[in-house]
């Protein structure tokens, strides 16, 4: 008996310092983000020494990166279905231009435009998702002297997105493409696309150029994502701070909340294809890859002009998220009400830094944004509601390497 006893005792014991601890790993959403700030604010302390150190280091940074974006994504509304990119993904090309197809029932018994038989001749199928490619070279003997390079091709197709890469490493990929018929129109869109780079070039000597003063970490730090002072603290979301044996890892990941705001206008124009089969129609045919053009240029211009649209008027504070108008949660339980929020933006940065030279080794640099838009629940109940979907992502890496001399700048 006694030891029956004794064991519902034990039993009672542990139960009691379960529920403690559970009780005392509770957090609330206010001590959630103090511990943030603290963690930040120790942070930041050793980050005065490294940012000093990286002012006044002789190094080179060589990377090159890939935005990957959708030009045409639209919300919609609670009866109209907004463009989704996902389910549509490769639909034939009038299909997936943001317009809805007049003769989506006559194809089924085989029936087109002359226009979609213009497309179907040329062997096109994409979509509204784009990519683009960028080449940094960046030197510095201390900031106040630098040279940077920046390479800028024009946004392409993502379905011509492999080709394009393919031609950056072997240009005689090229001629192969030209020469041919069935992808001919893709290999002259990554043809223009490859001349069609834009170079900017800055070398900068004593912190001047031109009369203009310059510091080369903070024109870095517009690419890769150098903080140049204090790490902030509003809008950080998570905050880890790791070791390793000989270095140390910092990673913060900030999430900007806009609220709605104006949409963009998606239409790129009608095609209009003479008939079908005529010399006015081989005409068109060859004129083709210009009306391609045309669309990547407008494509771009609509995307820029909606990411731009999301000006900081329309940015959201914790403090303007009363009673969870905007979102509800924090941490990994966050959630969005994608009725009030127009968009997110997510950015990580990761740091890899030297712990007894207190420098920089690496920074990984990451930004998507989020948008919502309205489509069906699912395949079985097409009632539409709001969803948040990655509309745009870039991704950065980029290593460090010192050098105890100056550096020689390219001429």
């Amino acid at each position: 008996m006694k030891k029956r006893y004794m064991s519902i005792f034990a039993i009672a014991v542990v139960a009691v310092i379960l529920c403690t601890v559970f009780m005392g790993c509770t957090q609330s959403e206010e001590d959630y983000y103090n511990d943030i700030a603290e963690d930040v604010a120790k942070f930041n302390e050793k980050y005065d020494d490294i940012l000093a150190n990286l002012n006044k280091a002789n190094f080179s940074v060589t990377f090159s990166f890939n935005t990957h974006y959708n030009a045409a994504l639209t919300r919609g509304s609670s009866d109209s279905k907004g463009w989704d990119s996902f389910e549509n993904a490769y639909n034939d090309f009038y299909d997936s231009i943001g317009k809805q197809d007049p003769n989506i029932f006559d194809n089924i018994f085989g029936t087109k435009t002359d226009a979609q038989k213009a497309i179907d001749d040329l062997g096109i199928q994409t979509n509204a998702w784009m990519d683009s490619y960028t080449e940094v070279t960046y030197m510095q003997n201390g900031s106040k002297n630098f040279y940077l390079k920046i390479v800028t091709y024009p946004s392409i197709w993502e379905n011509y997105y492999d080709s394009f890469t393919e031609a950056l490493e072997d240009p005689s990929v090229l001629s192969a493409g030209l020469s041919g018929d069935s992808d001919k129109i893709m290999w002259q869109t990554v043809d223009e696309t490859i001349k069609n780079k834009s170079e900017y070039v800055l070398k900068v000597e004593n912190g001047v150029y031109n009369g203009v003063e310059y510091d080369g970490i903070e024109e870095l730090s517009a690419i890769v994502g150098i903080v140049t002072g204090e790490m902030p603290v509003d809008d950080c979301y998570t905050f880890t701070n790791g070791n390793k044996i000989y270095t140390h890892v910092m990673q913060a990941q900030y999430i900007t909340a806009y609220k709605l705001g104006e949409q963009g206008d998606v239409s790129f124009g009608e095609i209009a294809a003479p008939e079908y089969g005529t010399e006015e129609w081989k005409e068109f045919l060859a004129s083709f890859p210009e009306t391609i053009k045309s669309w990547n240029l407008k494509a771009e211009e609509i995307f820029r002009n909606n990411l731009l649209g999301m000006s900081e008027d329309l940015r959201v504070g914790r403090s303007e998220n009363v009673d969870g108008k905007y979102w509800s949660g924090f941490g990994e339980d966050i959630v969005y009400n994608w009725e009030n929020v127009g968009a997110l933006k997510i950015t990580r940065y990761t740091y890899n830094y030297s712990k007894s030279k207190s420098r920089l080794d690496q920074i990984d640099f990451y930004t998507e944004y989020v948008k919502p838009y309205y489509t069906e629940k699912s395949a079985a109940d097409t009632t539409l509601e709001l969803k948040g979907d990655v509309y745009y992502n870039s991704h950065i890496v980029a290593d460090f390497v010192y050098s105890d001399s100056a550096i020689t700048f390219p001429q």
